[in-house]
């Protein structure tokens, strides 16, 4: 037989009469007639794949149907969910392969359900509320069609048996959420769980538990329960709620600080409640927060023309910006001009165009910079007399900038970020005169004895010349001495030239000065210093500097006998 052929299913008749004639009875026989039945006979089999489920848990229905008659039937299964399921969507195989767009109440088109063959239908729900008497109870429609053997089209229902499951009589619902899902690192973020009960028992021992990705860690003293602060309460070690009764709800907050750029972009925070109920251990999971954390990369690679300078010399600094990001940034540049030196004017360049600018030590803003772009910045400035400092330290530079940016949840973060350091030795003489006057308190026509020393602390040898300041009448100086040879005076104008003064190096200057006895004692104390003026050659350049000694007083007076 074909499978779409007919199979022996006949119903057969066969009449017969009782008669009596005086004491005879007998029986008479008709022939047997035959009726052949023609159609399909279906059946459909429903099943659940779990006896017993929880609130948010998936189940599997299934349906076989199978077809025992001889005749092939197009099928139509029609299958409404009761309230408290839902179904998802796509859900539905039928022999294995997806049906995409179908709905079990809309109906599963089957198709053709051939004779003797059977075809597996499934399709999942989800429990999203408890039902009355916390059970589910649902049975399958199956409507079918097919043609008789005189060409009529005979059409039929019939109905699945009854798959039912139970529903656990408790239900935890969880919620996370945050004010934003977006941070860096340095950044604080809060993280909010809200807990109810929505079943009918009480749960025990309820503790909220959050595991922290690398680069985050809790606030300490930021655990918040119902808008009390908790500050005793420590989540690494698990947030203690304790019962949970049927209906009750719990909102918890922390603080969470990312102390660093993990290694991936994203990352995930997952809630976890622990809890029991009727003694035994049960646990949910809240919903998955991404948190995008964004990196910032501006970076400074700064270079100088020089590495050895003198006073007057001009250094020439490059800086190149780049960010490095995937976000455009707002930056300001700071300390271009590094003490003891000025900018020189008009020397700024930005990405090789030439700015018109006099001043450049309040901050340069370079204005944005977008993702993964650079600018050079160049200036030039001038080393001043000011830069020569006891033990000639380097002139160091560092340049640093603040940028700003952006975050999707509308903020807007600084930051900073600082260049590499350069340097450029000094080279310069660095001249100190000492003054000096013995006795300080003098008479007139006594003598005090004047003495300056002169050294050489840089790194450079000076010519250097001496000048002294002008004294009052009837003060007269004598037997003055460089380096202990005697000299013809110390004229006032000219000065005294010493020579050459090479590093480490120094000279003594002496003379006599003589008060005279018509010195008027009624003039100021006689104050005087020491000026050396110097030249030195660096790089073929002369240059030339300027160093005052301390003051000295010498006091004149009348001693009356």
């Amino acid at each position: 037989m074909t499978p779409d052929g007919p199979r022996d299913f006949t119903v057969q008749n066969q009449t017969h009469v009782r008669f009596q004639n005086g004491t005879y009875e007998g029986v008479a026989y008709s022939n047997t007639v035959s009726t052949p039945l023609v159609g399909p006979l279906l059946k459909a089999a429903k099943s659940v794949s779990t006896p017993r489920a929880s609130i948010n848990q998936v189940v599997t229905f299934s349906i076989a149907l199978s077809n025992s008659g001889n005749r092939s039937a197009q099928v139509t299964v029609i299958d409404p969910l009761p309230a408290g399921l839902s179904f998802i969507a796509n859900s539905v195989l039928i022999g294995g392969v997806p049906l995409t767009g179908i709905s079990p109440s809309a109906g599963i088109p089957v198709g053709i359900v051939n004779v003797g063959a059977t075809i597996l239908i499934t399709f999942q729900a989800i429990v999203v509320s408890m039902p009355p008497g916390l059970r589910f109870a649902n049975q399958a429609r199956v409507e079918y069609v097919f043609t008789a053997l005189d060409g009529r089209s005979v059409s039929g229902t019939l109905h699945s048996n009854t798959a039912s499951f139970g529903v656990n009589p408790f239900r935890l619902s969880a919620s996370a959420s945050s004010s934003t899902t977006v941070t860096f690192a340095g950044d604080v973020i809060p993280y909010e769980l809200a807990i109810t009960n929505e079943g009918s028992e009480p749960l025990e021992n309820v503790v909220i538990t959050i595991p922290l990705p690398e680069g985050f860690e809790f606030v300490p003293g930021s655990v918040v329960i119902n808008g009390v602060l908790m500050p005793g309460i420590d989540p690494n070690m698990g947030i203690p709620i304790g019962t949970l009764l049927p209906g009750q709800s719990v909102r918890v907050s922390v603080h969470l600080r990312v102390t660093g750029a993990p290694a991936s972009e994203q990352v995930v925070i997952q809630g976890r409640i622990a809890y029991t109920i009727g003694g035994a251990a049960a646990s949910l999971l809240a919903n998955p927060l991404v948190f995008t954390v964004v990196k910032p990369q501006v970076s400074i690679q700064l270079q100088v023309d020089r590495t050895q300078a003198s006073v007057n010399d001009t250094l020439q600094y490059v800086a190149v910006v780049r960010n490095d990001s995937s976000f455009a940034v707002d930056v300001r540049l700071f300390d271009l001009v590094p003490p003891g030196t000025s900018f020189v004017t008009d020397s700024l360049t930005l990405g090789g165009q030439q700015q018109s600018v006099t001043r450049i030590e309040g901050g340069l803003p370079l204005g944005t910079l977008l993702a993964n772009s650079q600018l050079v910045v160049a200036c030039r400035v001038k080393i001043l007399s000011s830069a020569v400092a006891p033990g000639l330290p380097p002139i160091l530079e560092g340049v640093r900038a603040s940028f700003t940016f952006r975050l999707a949840d509308g903020r807007v973060v600084s930051m900073t970020a600082a260049s590499n350091a350069v340097k450029t030795g000094l080279f310069a003489p660095l001249i100190a005169v000492t003054a000096a006057a013995q006795p300080q308190y003098v008479e007139p026509g006594e003598s005090v004895g004047i003495g300056a020393i002169v050294r050489n602390n840089g790194n450079l040898s000076a010519d250097v010349t001496l000048y002294r300041t002008a004294y009052p009448p009837e003060y007269y100086i004598r037997d003055v001495r460089i380096a202990g040879r005697i000299v013809p005076g110390f004229p006032l104008t000219e000065g005294l030239y010493l020579g050459t003064i090479p590093p480490g190096g120094s000279i003594r200057v002496a003379y006599i000065g003589d008060i005279g006895e018509d010195y008027d004692v009624a003039l100021p104390d006689i104050v005087g210093l020491f000026t050396a003026r110097y030249k030195y050659r660096f790089d073929e350049q002369m240059n030339s500097g300027e160093s005052r000694s301390n003051e000295y007083v010498i006091v004149v007076d009348q001693t009356n006998e």
